[in-house]
């Protein structure tokens, strides 16, 4: 069965996993046409591969030319009545991990970024992820985390020891501004998330489709994952 909302977040790992694992070897046998592709693309230019997974996941790999170096992402979703909820593979310094954007994400990109309407959701999704290729996550200490990456920074989640949910998008003006006294002082940083619509109505409506709530997800990791919300990771 294919990725549905519904679905637990262990059920969703577990899906996103067996895909990728397979995705890979598939990939793998693309080598050679990448190479072809690679050794004639400019820098910075892009291709993608689409592939459906056996439970049916449609799942898009972007490669991106990069001076010498073809730099790849792969990701699939989940259609919604809220939009697109987007699943990435990540490979980082501590493993395997997988980023949960939810649909506000996006539109907050696409806010904050002055993209304009005249590209689709899709559109915005791969504008992202293909600028965004990778990122420098820092645990603030209360399951809260941020991802650093070109375009700006990622507010989210840890869910679990493999799972990170990503809710919002700022912009670097508005998250070093101060940051250092509006992050760690906790009434500037309620105000900041309240001012930046982290908690509002559309993105909590999000989770909820996703079966999980702010303080469940704390409540959840507080105990079983404290360590690791002091850490830094690439």
């Amino acid at each position: 069965m294919m990725l549905i909302i519904g679905m637990t977040l262990e059920q969703m790992q577990k899906q996103v996993s067996d895909d990728y694992l397979l995705l890979s070897r598939y990939l793998d046998t693309l080598s050679g046409r990448f190479r072809y592709w690679a050794d004639r693309a400019k820098d910075g230019e892009s291709t993608s591969v689409h592939w459906k997974s056996k439970n049916g996941n449609q799942w898009e790999t972007i490669l991106v030319k990069c001076k010498n170096e073809v730099s790849m992402v792969s990701f699939t979703w989940i259609e919604s009545s809220a939009g697109r909820f987007v699943f990435k593979a990540q490979m980082t310094l501590h493993g395997y991990v997988l980023l949960i954007f939810i649909p506000h994400f996006f539109r907050r990109y696409r806010e904050r970024m002055n993209l304009g309407n005249k590209q689709n959701p899709m559109q915005i999704i791969k504008r992202y992820l293909k600028k965004n290729r990778s990122g420098h996550t820092t645990y603030k200490g209360d399951g809260k985390m941020e991802i650093t990456f070109e375009d700006g920074v990622g507010l989210g989640l840890v869910l679990g020891l493999r799972t990170r949910l990503i809710k919002t998008f700022i912009t670097y003006d508005m998250a070093f501004d101060n940051q250092a006294k509006r992050f760690n002082e906790s009434e500037e940083h309620r105000k900041m998330y309240s001012e930046f619509g982290y908690y509002n109505d559309e993105a909590m409506a999000e989770m909820r489709m996703l079966g999980i709530s702010d303080k469940e997800a704390l409540d959840m990791m507080k105990e079983k994952y404290s360590d690791l919300f002091t850490k830094n990771e690439k």
